[in-house]
């Protein structure tokens, strides 16, 4: 798995450097090192991590900075406590410096690992004390996790298994939550790709059948203007009633292939009519789920349209073909009431996403696989700098990507200034953790699809694709 990885990461690593994308660059080669470090090529996981470093001090990214020395720190303690220490420790001086809460509980347990690793196991549970504390605060389950593994692992062999049972009660439980929460996301995200696709499965079945009726209307008008013009040569051989449109017994051969042929397209026509009816009606059932994204109910939307493009194509091959029997034109080949005249709105490939996220580990991974597929990005770790973004150019934005806890406030605030500028703007939103029932009917309400992390890439890339055109293929 890990030799997979490498491999995919490298291949990464040479695309920005050929476009000097230097973020991206810093990125991929600090995910090179942690993939080298698992697989024990620990010299080169190093060479890795300070190239990532040095990149990203010539950006002035602080936050680039404290991951790697964090990363560095786990390398480290493998080889040599006292420098893994170091890391650690300069890590979590530019992590306090930013007031990130996330890295600042990361390096904690980094350093109780260290110095479990010492014996010093009075210093490590001090460090541990610390880490609970902000984890507890701002409620991170992975690092609560980690910490209550330790714990445990700690007074276990102090002896203390009273207490070393509870923390690993609640490891277990924390766990058992973390899991939960994945497979409900996974779910989410099939369900989300069944519908996406079973629609574009129906796409492509209405547009190959409104091909054929164009070919046999084509060959219709061909008949009846070759009928005409015979017609016009010699008018004595056959005489036409203007008020009914027949034409008396005993026609020409030429009329008879030609009665043959539209009665063949009159069945082929009134059966197709079904047909887009059925799947009129069956879209519209999936346009009434509501866990669908605002996005891609337009894009199934669209489909609808070609569907609707169809039903006037066939009300011109029947209104053609019950002209020849001197009938009215028909006019019930008509969509369903509940799906006409939506509106569509259509969004270029120049356009933006801008991702609002303050774990530096998921900005970066989402800056490098969206750039990557050919998707423009803006970053923004605060709410401050998103709403000043999108104040100066959301006409240049396509889409927003929100982490909704984020340090400075809610992001779910942010969502309604812009439903308040632009109430079909297509929002995404993510977290890690648990949202309130409100907050989940407040989303569902807006059409906002909610992603629960880790982020499964190939199901947000596919949710992308119907909101924006794909500048990458």
């Amino acid at each position: 798995m890990y030799d997979d990885a490498l491999e995919f990461l490298t291949e990464g690593y040479e695309i920005c450097l050929e476009n000097d994308m230097k973020q991206a660059i810093a990125a991929t080669t600090d995910n090179i090192g942690t993939v080298l470090t698992e697989l024990g090529r620990y010299d080169d996981a190093m060479k890795n991590f300070n190239e990532s470093i040095s990149i990203f001090k010539s950006l002035d990214d602080v936050k680039g900075e404290a991951l790697v020395l964090s990363n560095m720190g786990k390398c480290s303690l493998t080889v040599s406590s006292g420098k893994a220490m170091e890391f650690y420790l300069e890590s979590i001086k530019k992590f306090r410096s930013l007031k990130d809460n996330q890295g600042i509980a990361e390096a904690l347990i980094g350093i109780s690992r260290v110095m479990v690793e010492l014996g010093r196991n009075d210093v490590a549970l001090e460090k541990l004390g610390e880490a609970l504390e902000v984890a507890q605060k701002v409620g991170l389950k992975p690092q609560l996790s980690q910490i209550h593994e330790i714990l445990s692992s700690i007074l276990e062999n102090e002896g203390k298994y009273d207490t070393a049972f509870k923390h690993l009660k609640l490891y277990h439980e924390i766990e058992n939550v973390l899991r939960s929460e994945r497979a409900d996301s996974r779910l989410r995200s099939l369900r989300v790709i069944h519908h996406v696709e079973k629609a574009r499965e129906e796409a492509t079945k209405y547009m190959l059948q409104n091909i054929e009726l164009e070919e046999d209307k084509n060959k219709l008008e061909e008949m009846v203007r070759s009928r005409d013009e015979e017609l016009t040569k010699d008018s004595s051989q056959e005489e036409f009633t203007l008020e009914t449109g027949k034409h008396l017994e005993g026609g020409s051969g030429s009329d008879r292939k030609l009665q043959i042929l539209t009665d063949h397209v009159s069945r082929i026509a009134q059966d197709l009519n079904s047909v887009l009816t059925y799947a009129i009606e069956g879209t519209e059932y999936v346009l009434q789920d509501k866990t669908l994204s605002e996005k891609t109910l337009k894009k199934l939307k669209t489909a609808v349209a070609s569907i609707r493009d169809g039903f006037s194509l066939l009300k011109q091959l029947l209104s053609l073909c019950n002209s020849e029997n001197g009938e009215a034109e028909v006019s019930e080949c008509t969509p369903n009431d509940a799906l006409k005249n939506e509106s569509i709105s259509e969004f270029t490939i120049d356009r933006k996403v801008l991702v609002v996220e303050d774990e530096p580990e998921v900005a970066e991974h989402l800056m490098t696989t969206l750039e990557a597929n050919g998707y423009p990005i803006i970053i923004s770790d605060s709410l401050d700098k998103a709403r000043e973004i999108i104040r100066d150019s959301l006409d240049n934005i396509g889409c927003i990507l929100v982490n909704i806890l984020m340090p400075d406030g809610s992001s779910l605030d942010l969502i309604r200034e812009v439903r308040e500028l632009k109430p079909n703007f297509p929002l995404l939103a993510g977290s890690i953790f648990p949202l309130s029932k409100q907050e989940l009917e407040y989303l569902q309400e807006n059409d906002i699809m909610f992603f629960q992390k880790p982020y499964k890439i190939d199901t947000l890339m596919l949710i992308l694709s119907t909101i924006l055109p794909h500048a990458g293929y």
